[in-house]
This record gives C-alpha cells, structure tokens and sequence, in this order.
C-alpha cells in the first residue's frame, strides 16, 4: 500500500511558520532574549549581545545540516508514498485542510491542556497529541489507562 504525503509547503513556508512556532510575535535573542535584531547573510544578529543565531538555535533541530524542506526529496526512493499537491491559483484547496485541521487540533489540544508551549518541551507535547488521537481507547477511564500504560518493559 502508498501513502500519499499531501501538501508539502516550500522552504519559505516551513521557515514562517518556524518563526512563528518558536518566536511567537516577536523575533527575540536566544542568548540574552533582545528583540533588537537584524538579518544579515541569512543568520540572524543581535545588537545587543553581538551574538549570531540562525531560526533553529535553541532547538533539538539546531545541528541540522539539510535544508527543511530538501528531506522529502526523492522521499519515495525511502518509503512507498506518493507527494501531491493543491494548485491554489486554481482555487485547490482539498489537500491543504488536512494538514491545516491537524495542526488546529494541535494547536487547540496545547491551548486546552497547556495554555502555551515552549521550545523545551513541544516534542512531549506532540507525542502526547500523537498517542492520545492514535489510541482514545485508553483515556476513556482510569482504569484503561493505566491497564495499557503500566505495562513492564523489556530491559536489555
């Protein structure tokens, strides 16, 4: 069976919406957390401690070497899926609500549960969202919860 991988945004996109997952509002240092910023050479500069920082510093994506959008190239070659796309300028926008529904229930799920997320701890909060959509099953008492969560785990 192909899985079908929907709506891959550009390189531009996925830096957007980056800043704005990161940053909120504002642009800040995450060394000394100024919002007197500026961009030079594709690096971000802050006037007030002088230190260079790139969207990702800060991050577990830091050290990635890639560019965001370059991992799903020739992503077939890896995983049997198949990439298709909405021509928006031609008034497709099918494949675009999915992930945009996802990423609101995301959203909605962090607000309800954690009123804001931090950088630090946005992975908990993902894999939380993931378990809690891919097996409702067990939150729908004490009891499930616990009978699929306090199972041993094989040591090595």
């Amino acid at each position: 069976m192909i899985a079908l991988l929907n709506q891959l945004p550009s390189e531009a996109k996925i830096r957007k919406l980056l800043r704005k997952i990161i940053f909120g509002k504002n642009l800040f240092c995450p060394h000394c957390h100024s919002r007197k910023i500026y961009r030079s050479d594709g690096r971000y500069r802050c006037r007030k401690c002088r230190k260079p920082f790139t969207l990702l510093s800060g991050t577990w994506l830091c050290h990635m070497r890639l560019s965001l959008s370059s991992i799903y190239r020739n992503i077939d070659e890896w995983w049997q899926v198949k990439h298709r796309k909405d021509i928006h300028k031609n008034f497709e926008f099918g494949l675009t609500s999915e992930i945009e529904g996802m990423f609101g229930n995301l959203r909605t799920f962090i607000r309800r549960m954690y009123h804001h997320a931090t950088p630090e701890y946005l992975p908990e909060y993902v894999s939380e969202f993931c378990l809690r959509f891919s097996s409702p099953e067990i939150f729908v008492s004490p009891n499930n919860y616990l009978q699929k969560t306090l199972r041993p785990v094989p040591t090595c």
